[in-house]
């Protein structure tokens, strides 16, 4: 990820703007890897939400759309086929 662009610009911005920065340790190998660090922050802010009463910085609606495409990169190695978006959940992909 090189540009991340805001419809609004808001204070937390800055902290989603370190997520994939090449400079942080990655467990995985590809420079593209995001490290968990990104995860627990995204986990870390879900728990004090919870215990402040307020809203998630990343709400699961804004995640959505990148979720669907994983799933339909699934889907479509599975068949070894393209997929249509939107894209309904396959359990016969996960193999169980």
């Amino acid at each position: 990820m090189e540009t991340w662009k805001f419809r609004e610009e808001r204070p937390e911005d800055a902290e989603i703007r370190k997520i994939g920065d090449a400079s942080q340790a990655t467990a995985a190998g590809g420079a593209a890897d995001f490290g968990h660090h990104d995860h627990q922050v995204v986990i870390q802010d879900m728990i004090h939400a919870i215990n402040d009463d307020r809203d998630v910085i990343i709400p699961v609606t804004s995640v959505r759309p990148t979720v669907e495409l994983a799933l339909a990169l699934y889907q479509s190695a599975a068949r070894n086929a393209p997929v249509d978006l939107p894209v309904e959940d396959d359990p016969s992909i996960w193999g169980t």
